[in-house]
């Protein structure tokens, strides 16, 4: 899927060559809750020197947050990265599917003008019960089979604020750990 991707740009202020090592290391470690695994269940399928390639595992990590395969490039002070989640998105629209068909179904079977004419209580008050049969086969439509494509759009302002917020963490950890490095300890 196409419209399933997110590509952006952080800046960081440890090395790429004491960073890189460091995501590495968060990813096989637990992504999000250290020592973790579950929902959290990503492979590294590329470790170059200025390049880190993982994937979601399972389709519940796939499922989880859409972090399905990430691709983050260093070069001087910033981490590039790309995000695909063409999993995540079959799912929402599965799922969509689903429930817009569920619905309709039973629009079918219940006979719904009928159903609404019997039921007062279900009408929308002023409306005639073509209005609320053509309002409710709105609704089934919109959330099986619009929704879901517009939860994949708006979702990748959410795969961004996750990717940010990652690259900010492990850059905290390996400037802290590159400092330790470069110090000479014990002090002489």
């Amino acid at each position: 899927m196409p419209i399933a991707f997110v590509e952006g740009e952080s800046t960081i202020h440890s090395n790429v060559d004491e960073f890189l090592p460091t995501f590495e290391r968060r990813v096989v470690d637990g992504l999000f809750a250290p020592r973790s695994r579950k929902r959290a269940n990503y492979v590294i399928t590329t470790n170059a020197t200025d390049e880190i390639r993982f994937r979601a595992k399972d389709w519940a990590t796939a499922s989880s947050i859409g972090l399905n395969e990430v691709e983050l490039h260093g070069q001087g002070g910033r981490i590039r990265y790309q995000v695909r989640y063409p999993r995540w998105a079959t799912l929402v629209v599965i799922l969509g599917a689903m429930i817009g068909v569920a619905l309709m179904t039973m629009f079918v079977r219940l006979d719904l003008p009928r159903y609404i004419e019997e039921h007062p209580g279900s009408q929308i008050p002023g409306a005639s019960i073509r209005v609320d049969v053509a309002i409710a086969w709105g609704l089934a439509i919109f959330f099986g089979f619009v929704w879901p494509w517009l939860m994949i759009f708006i979702h990748r302002g959410q795969i961004r604020n996750a990717m940010r917020t990652l690259i900010s963490e492990v850059d905290r950890v390996a400037m802290l750990e590159g400092e330790l490095r470069h110090r000479a300890w014990p002090p002489r």
